[in-house]
């Protein structure tokens, strides 16, 4: 592929930067989980947030928005399944975060998508619920689940994706006992998990994060929470370069 760049004039704009979708895939799930109402202000919508929207719809959490702000009506920790096929368009986010999530549900689970969401790995899942000798069946074009994860030690390679530590993160408090993740060293992705604990604190989620142990509490409750999603930085790089090159009148 060719580009032609041609020289143009750059004058000053006053732009709004988007929010932070990794953030907000955190906070929806936070406030889906927790029992009663919760408000998000500055969320925007993309495929990726509405497959994660439409996902917890299918655990009974309602959502409204009004203005910029979306209003979560949480269903709690025990919820129910309104229907089995979760559908997660192209987004890892979706798929990563949920599987343990839906797991309580105690009932198969059908994963769907598009493009190549099942062919991102899942090994990390997929050992974890075969060694509980839980259902874990990968397909090209689907994944099926049934039987809740179990509480315990979980070691995890710390150079994967943190979206599976972050899977367990969010499910793992819900559970009758307490748990740890033991993360075996380099951790690569050290910042997100850091996201995802900052936003259950939030939720009143209480965990302890030492070095490569995180250690978790079982039995713990979401709380409502009113939050802002900030805006996302990397983002707002390309035009922060862009107004260095303007000159002052």
């Amino acid at each position: 592929m060719k580009v032609k760049v041609s020289k143009g004039n750059i004058s000053t704009h006053e732009i709004s930067v988007p929010c932070s979708k990794s953030i907000a895939h955190r906070v929806l799930i936070c406030a889906s989980l927790a029992k009663g109402k919760s408000i998000i202000h500055n969320i925007e919508e993309s495929e990726d947030i509405n497959a994660t929207i439409e996902a917890l719809k299918n655990i009974g959490v309602s959502f409204k928005m009004v203005g910029n702000g979306l209003y979560v009506d949480g269903v709690g920790k025990d919820f129910e399944l309104i229907q089995n096929e979760i559908f997660c368009n192209e987004s890892g986010s979706t798929l990563r975060f949920l599987i343990p999530i839906m797991s309580l549900s105690n009932e198969e689970v059908i994963f769907r998508g598009k493009g190549r969401l099942f062919q991102r790995p899942q090994t990390i899942y997929e050992d974890i619920f075969h060694n509980q000798h839980l259902q874990f069946d990968l397909k090209d074009d689907e994944l099926r689940i049934n039987g809740s994860l179990k509480t315990g030690k979980y070691e995890i390679p710390g150079n994967i994706s943190s979206q599976f530590i972050s899977g367990l993160l969010f499910t793992l408090p819900l559970l009758d006992g307490d748990s740890e993740i033991k993360i075996i060293p380099p951790i690569e992705s050290k910042s997100y998990i850091d996201l995802t604990i900052d936003s259950l604190k939030e939720a009143g989620i209480i965990i302890d994060f030492e070095e490569d142990i995180i250690s978790i509490k079982g039995n713990q409750t979401y709380q409502s929470i009113e939050t802002e999603i900030p805006a996302d930085d990397s983002q707002a790089a390309f035009f922060a370069c862009l107004a260095q090159m303007i000159e002052e009148p």
